[in-house]
């Protein structure tokens, strides 16, 4: 009877320490970029929420420090001052803005397709018609669809100091 507790008592301590290792960082056996504020990036460096999970229930996130963890589907192929990630379906979006470009580029165009983690606070807000007609143009939208971004625009958007990129080439 004890022998067969002990090994149950094993076999949970098992899934459970597995369960907690697997969401601490994302490809850890692979070399990961970090970019913008050094000092942020400790926020990053264990846990996080997935982005799909917060797009899925954005009213529990809104408002509130995150650090989110996703793949990156666009980046500012001007200067790579932001970066977008996205649902599956690449229906629903977050923004994320860098707060702290230093001089050059950010982010490297090559960091699409890569996992990335980011913390700030997500937050809805409404951009100007000119900001987010900016925005289209710098994700290379044809002009005939930026002439229909009318008015101001809801985005959700995080203000992020700091990414860090798994998988990417050092320059």
């Amino acid at each position: 009877m004890k022998n067969q507790m002990f090994k149950m008592l094993s076999i949970v301590m098992v899934f459970m320490l597995g369960g907690c290792e697997a969401g601490q960082e994302i490809k850890k056996s692979q070399a990961h970029r970090d970019f913008g504020m050094a000092a942020s990036l400790d926020k990053i460096n264990h846990g996080g929420v997935d982005a799909e999970a917060v797009l899925a229930d954005k009213q529990s996130y809104l408002g509130k420090e995150v650090v989110l963890r996703g793949t990156v589907n666009e980046i500012c192929a001007k200067k790579g001052c932001w970066l977008t990630l996205t649902d599956v379906a690449e229906t629903d979006t977050i923004f994320v803005k860098f707060t702290c470009p230093v001089g050059g580029r950010l982010i490297p165009t090559g960091a699409v397709g890569k996992q990335v983690a980011v913390a700030g606070k997500l937050v809805e807000v409404k951009v100007s018609q000119k900001y987010a007609r900016h925005i289209a143009e710098d994700r290379g939208v044809p002009a005939a669809e930026i002439e229909n971004i009318v008015g101001p625009q809801k985005m959700l958007r995080v203000n992020a100091p700091a990414a860090r990129v798994w998988g990417i080439a050092a320059e």
